[in-house]
């Protein structure tokens, strides 16, 4: 069972389910939709829009909802020393950022391969998402106008 195995090694499993091509990867991938790691299941989300599934559609809204959340007010506090340490905590909420927009790229490009199988009203929500992000201060401009060509792309397709 994949619950048994660390959050790391589903993560991994999910993006090499992705790369082979078979159904019961396809089910496995489906499963690990509902994981409880994020990562892992952006993972099974990108795998599967590989082959054209929109079945981590709900997976990519979260990002795109959650991108626009300020980390510095959410940021738990890892290490001890951060909390006595400013630049620690800057530190910590770097690497957070860094996290953040490879997994904010990673659901746009993801986007971008699923736009022609989305249904009107699932381009009309994903747009919504995509215009708050493309309007958020809390992003970098190169996300931002990223975000804004896949949502321009979403109203062609759609």
């Amino acid at each position: 069972r994949s619950s048994d195995l660390g959050p790391l090694m589903r993560q991994v499993a999910a993006y090499t389910l992705g790369l082979i091509a078979s159904e019961r990867g396809i089910q496995r991938l489906i499963v690990l939709l509902d994981d409880p790691d994020e990562n892992t299941k952006l993972n099974a989300a990108i795998a599967l829009s590989r082959d054209g599934s929109t079945a981590g559609l709900s997976v990519f809204e979260s990002v795109l909802s959650s991108s626009t959340v300020p980390l510095a007010s959410t940021t738990p506090i890892k290490s001890n020393t951060a909390e006595t340490n400013p630049a620690t905590k800057q530190r910590e909420i770097n690497d957070l950022q860094y996290q953040r927009d490879v997994r904010l790229l990673n659901t746009l490009q993801a986007l971008e391969q699923i736009a022609a199988q989305l249904s009107a009203s699932e381009v009309k929500r994903i747009e919504a998402l995509l215009k708050k992000v493309s309007d958020s201060k809390q992003i970098g401009k190169h996300f931002r106008q990223h975000a804004d060509i896949v949502r321009k792309r979403l109203t062609r397709a759609g």
